[in-house]
């Protein structure tokens, strides 16, 4: 099933970095480590159009133009609030919903996206187990990649670091957008959303095939009518935001069916790819990235991101 509106990915760049200034623009191998994560998203079927969303800062007009010599949409907004960056590209290009991706995640899975894309576009449809109707189908307004539940061991993730992918419908981001009060939310763009989840219909899609199969884990605002009969808050364990360098304590708000809990965590995990880092936020990172891709023997963007895990990437013990 198609969205209905224009879909669109903003990917977000700039050039100042802490540990590693200018990463997004560093020739990896032979070419920009932005136009890696271009290549791949530009691979997606189901995006109309991709902008790389900046700053107007003059450190970041390498960024521009490295977009203009390309044929690359590129807008630029506030340096310091960039959940406004993100309100404003939204208002010059209608899309809706959009994606957003983080510029230095170079090896991010096309594959990722579009399923994101096909959950946020068919509806989240739940099994019985969490106590709504066999077949029932709501509506998300948010699909992310990003969260891990409550029972799940500290430092989990569902996917590596830089595999992360958020599908926003664009009013459920507006909406939020006018109730953020704190520099986190303006700097950090879709943690607000995670802090007050009770308030928002959130996907969370995992790696865990069986969960992933029955679509276990809507995250549904207090009050639901779809068979939910209380809501349980708890913190959510650290699944970090790429290009930041630091783990954000998230809120989780999870849906609990008549009866009791279900039967399975929606983040209880067979895979734990915490130790996995396919994001660059150091020059290490930079080096690891470019031995990975050093060692492909066919395009980068045909690689999904269990081969390159499985296959290329030497896995943490």
């Amino acid at each position: 099933m198609a969205v209905a509106g224009r879909v669109g990915v903003i990917v977000q760049a700039r050039m100042r970095s802490r540990r590693l200034p200018g990463k997004v623009l560093r020739p990896l191998n032979g070419k920009p480590l932005l136009q890696y994560v271009l290549e791949r998203v530009s691979r997606c079927a189901r995006v109309d159009s991709i902008v790389v969303c900046t700053s107007t800062e003059p450190d970041d007009d390498p960024i521009e133009a490295f977009c203009l010599a390309r044929r690359i949409s590129c807008f630029r907004g506030d340096h310091d609030n960039v959940a406004k960056r993100f309100l404003e590209a939204l208002a010059r290009f209608g899309f809706d919903p959009f994606v957003r991706v983080c510029g230095d995640s170079p090896l991010i899975d096309p594959g990722l996206i579009d399923e994101g894309l096909e959950i946020y576009a068919t509806g989240c449809k739940t099994s019985s187990t969490l106590g709504f109707k066999t077949g029932s189908t709501r509506r998300c307004e948010i699909v992310t990649n990003c969260l891990c539940g409550t029972d799940s061991p500290a430092g989990r993730r569902a996917f590596p670091s830089g595999q992360s992918v958020e599908v926003f419908s664009a009013e459920t981001y507006r909406r939020g957008y006018a109730r953020m009060d704190t520099p986190e939310h303006f700097e950090h763009v879709t943690r607000f959303f995670y802090e007050h989840a009770a308030d928002f219909r959130i996907f969370n899609f995992t790696s865990d095939d069986r969960v992933n199969q029955v679509r276990e884990g809507i995250l549904a605002p207090a009050g639901s009518d779809d068979g939910v009969e209380q809501v349980r808050e708890g913190i959510l364990a650290p699944a970090g935001q790429e290009g930041q360098g630091e783990s954000l304590p998230y809120r989780q708000v999870a849906a609990v069916p008549r009866g009791g809990r279900s039967e399975e965590n929606l983040c209880r995990y067979r895979n734990d790819y915490a130790g996995i880092k396919l994001s660059v936020d150091t020059r290490g990172d930079f080096d690891r990235i470019a031995e990975v891709i050093g060692r492909m023997d066919r395009p980068h963007w045909e690689y999904n991101w269990r081969e390159i895990v499985d296959d290329l990437c030497a896995v943490s013990p």
